[in-house]
């Protein structure tokens, strides 16, 4: 989606989807990782360092891929958890 306010209001959708499990989960892991970004003076990790290293692992796929397009899907990955 290219309007950023599509964008948001189709990542809360999914969002809500999810098993309560997994909502807690990430709502405690967002949670940590804002109270991380908050001390970037201290740890230099910016919301958009942690989005880096994070979205990989929050919105990994089970579909089998080759290397190179796990790579260029960072890109997109980093932006969905950046917002």
């Amino acid at each position: 989606l290219s309007d950023p306010q599509e964008r948001v209001q189709s990542i809360y959708a999914h969002i809500g989807k999810l098993p309560r499990a997994n909502y807690d989960l990430l709502e405690r892991l967002v949670f940590h990782l804002a109270r991380v970004a908050q001390q970037e003076s201290a740890n230099r990790m910016t919301a958009n360092s942690l989005a880096i290293v994070f979205a990989p692992c929050i919105l990994r796929t089970d579909k089998v891929m080759q290397m190179q397009d796990k790579l260029s899907d960072i890109g997109k990955q980093t932006v969905y958890v950046f917002i």
